[in-house]
């Protein structure tokens, strides 16, 4: 409520200030964050936990609206202006290591170049760098290989880097088409992996099934098209490339989550949008729905 009331032009003239916060926030977790299942991504204040990434998503995307959509620039002049920025932010989240994240923050990037209308030729071009960097990472995490092995071959690994994917296929499958009763959801309780944030659509999958899941599918399909739709009423060609910028990122991370859940893409610890629990995932949304909705107000 508060982020839609505040002038998206406000929001536009501070985005360089805001963004440089939140990334300073990003920049202090290896001395003050705190490390949960191998990633240094929180901060704990009186057991309170705070991920920074989450939070910063809203102000990472309005820097790049901004750079990307300067009149007086040459469309190569805001390109090299904004992949710093995207290098800054999408980098410093792989080392912490959060490979989901990161996958998130550089497909916001990809559509903020995208809806500012941004030639291919330099979009194909930041989709190979960034392609590059990830496999950088993958090569210097070898977790994250053994995931992507086991992902191609169910036999490597079961019990260590395969595990996941098979707790998300049991459950799956133990909801068949109409679920199965709450007492019942034994896997979801105590066999599904962060069953009420990063596993949630197996979760639900396993008490609502298959008929459930995809009710679920279509209320956030019909969800997002109404999204996409707010930014076809914005003639501001700025506030509509963040409207649009925002639903493709928030959307992007929906499919990734749920796509891993389904076993169609190696496991990566994300969220599902307005559905996970999760404050700090929840709250970032939230601030992103609140700027796009901002964008969206009638210009005084």
């Amino acid at each position: 409520m508060i982020a839609w009331r505040v002038p998206f032009d406000f929001l536009l003239r501070f985005a360089g200030w805001l963004a440089l916060a939140g990334f300073g926030l990003l920049l202090l977790l290896p001395w003050f964050g705190i490390r949960i299942n191998g990633m240094l991504g929180w901060y704990e204040f009186h057991s309170v936990m705070i991920q920074p990434s989450e939070l910063v998503k809203g102000v990472y995307l309005l820097l790049l609206v901004r750079l990307l959509s300067a009149p007086e620039r040459t469309e190569w002049l805001r390109v090299v202006t904004a992949l710093p920025v995207m290098a800054g932010f999408v980098g410093t989240i792989l080392l912490q290591p959060d490979w989901g994240t990161a996958l998130v923050f550089a497909a916001g990037g990809l559509g903020a170049l995208y809806f500012c209308r941004i030639r291919w030729r330099y979009l194909w071009g930041l989709a190979g760098l960034a392609a590059l960097s990830m496999g950088g990472v993958i090569l210097r995490h070898p977790y994250m290989l053994r995931r992507i092995l086991s992902f191609f071959d169910s036999s490597f690994d079961p019990a260590g880097a395969g595990w996941h994917q098979r707790q998300f296929a049991i459950a799956i499958a133990r909801g068949e088409w109409f679920g199965v009763k709450g007492e019942m959801a034994v896997w979801s309780a105590g066999f599904l992996p962060l069953s009420h944030n990063d596993s949630i659509f197996a979760g639900m999958s396993e008490m609502l099934g298959a008929f459930g899941a995809g009710l679920l599918v279509f209320l956030l399909a019909a969800w997002f098209w109404q999204f996409f739709r707010l930014g076809s009423f914005c003639s501001d060609p700025v506030r509509r490339s963040y409207i649009d910028a925002a639903a493709a990122m928030i959307l992007f991370q929906a499919l990734l989550h749920i796509y891993v859940n389904l076993g169609l893409l190696p496991p990566t610890g994300i969220t599902l949008p307005l559905v996970s629990y999760g404050g700090s995932s929840m709250l970032g949304t939230m601030l992103m729905l609140g700027f796009a909705l901002a964008a969206a107000r009638k210009q005084s």
